[in-house]
C-alpha cells in the first residue's frame, strides 16, 4: 500500500501527467468548441504552457456554465454543466 501510495503522488505531482492532461482536454477532447465560464475553447499552444504550470489537484475549482439544451423527441429540456479549462484539466488528471 505504502508503494501505491507514493507512485500514486509521483503520478499526480509529475510534469508529464501535468502536459498530457492540458493536452487530452485542449486537443483531444470532442466538446473542445465549447466554452465555459471563463470563455476559453481550444487553446494555442502559447497558452498552454502557463495552464500545465499552474494545476495544482487541491486547488479549489470555479463553477460550471449551466445551459438548458433539449432533449432529442421531446419538448423537454435538461441541464447542461460546462466546466471551465482549468477545472477539467485537475479532473483529468
Amino acid at each position: 500500500m505504502k508503494a501505491v501510495r507514493s507512485l500514486q503522488k509521483t503520478l499526480i505531482n509529475s510534469w508529464s501527467a501535468r502536459t498530457l492532461a492540458v493536452c487530452r482536454v485542449t486537443q483531444d477532447k470532442y466538446g473542445q468548441k465549447t466554452a465555459g465560464v471563463d470563455g476559453a475553447k481550444a487553446l494555442s499552444s502559447n497558452l498552454r504552457l502557463p495552464l500545465i504550470n499552474n494545476i495544482k489537484l487541491g486547488a479549489k475549482v470555479s463553477p460550471t456554465r449551466r445551459v438548458w439544451i433539449p432533449q432529442p423527441g421531446t419538448d423537454k429540456k435538461r441541464l447542461l454543466g460546462i466546466p471551465t479549462v482549468y477545472s477539467y484539466c485537475t479532473l483529468i488528471q
